[in-house]
């Protein structure tokens, strides 16, 4: 009995190792993660908080810093800048080979007080040069540490912040920006994501359909070639909620660029149609 039972074993070991799987062949990694000695890349968006500046006074306080990538230079490589909350802005050149090159001060990027959020990267003055929109936002109490940037390429590897000279150097708390040519004349507009001051606490207290102050409302500002003009409150985007992100995309398919807005806390997303008269309709939910 012992040995037909030693036999029967053996044999589920044979037919075991005879249908075992093949070898799982090891899957090629699709990243590598590089070391900023290898890079040149050494930006850090450290944060410390204290008595004045927390999450507590401020919601927003560990929403992060925006990345832009773009090719600044025009030299077929992807450079990089890096937005700063408690931080100076940076911006880095590619060199080639992932390596990056520091260039932040020559490149004229400012070290400007204030919180940086997101980045925009786009050609604003179509001069074939990518351009680079800083928004910012907290500091209740000092609106000036609030005003966006807007860093014009001159086309020799430096910049020039003009905001104040193109009138949009808004103060009123942006997490993010995007340019879309929304009336078709050719010239990229911008549109703002404004909030209001410390927008967590408030939320409790407000839904975005019953709180609409100017000040905290969505901005857009037409490209008049030279300079912007603040046209939200005609375009019918001038709602007020807690946003986060937006999206440009003609979500209708009539040619026409429309805008998503992804806001958060107690605000429905908003959704505005183009119109193609200068003019959007805010899609409400049914």
């Amino acid at each position: 009995m012992k040995i037909r039972h030693l036999l029967y074993f053996c044999s589920l070991l044979v037919l075991c190792c005879e249908n075992a799987p093949e070898e799982t062949k090891a899957t090629p990694k699709l990243f590598t993660l590089l070391s900023s000695n290898d890079t040149g890349i050494d930006f850090n968006n450290i944060i410390k908080d204290d008595k004045d500046k927390n999450i507590f006074a401020y919601a927003n306080f560990y929403g992060g810093a925006g990345v832009g990538v773009g090719d600044f230079n025009n030299d077929g490589l992807q450079d990089i800048f890096f937005a700063g909350n408690m931080v100076p802005d940076k911006l880095y050149l590619n060199k080639g080979n992932l390596v990056f090159e520091d260039v932040t001060l020559k490149a004229g990027i400012k070290n400007f007080d204030g919180w940086s959020t997101g980045v925009t990267i786009a050609d604003i003055n179509n001069d074939g040069h990518l351009d680079i929109y800083v928004s910012r936002e907290l500091y209740d109490e000092n609106p000036e540490w609030r005003r966006n940037l807007v860093y014009i390429n001159n086309g020799d590897g430096t910049f020039t912040e003009k905001a104040e000279e193109l009138s949009i150097a808004n103060t009123e708390r942006t997490r993010h920006a995007t340019f879309l040519d929304f009336d078709k004349d050719g010239l990229l507009d911008l549109f703002l994501l404004t909030q209001p001051p410390n927008p967590g606490s408030l939320s409790q207290y407000h839904s975005a359909d019953n709180l609409l102050i100017p000040e905290y409302a969505l901005k857009l500002y037409k490209n008049n070639g030279s300079t912007f003009k603040d046209v939200s409150k005609t375009a019918g985007i001038d709602r007020t909620g807690f946003p986060n992100a937006v999206s440009a995309s003609d979500i209708n398919n009539d040619g026409w660029p429309d805008l998503y807005v992804a806001n958060d806390f107690y605000a429905p997303d908003f959704l505005f149609l183009n119109n193609q008269d200068g003019t959007f309709t805010s899609i409400e939910k049914n």
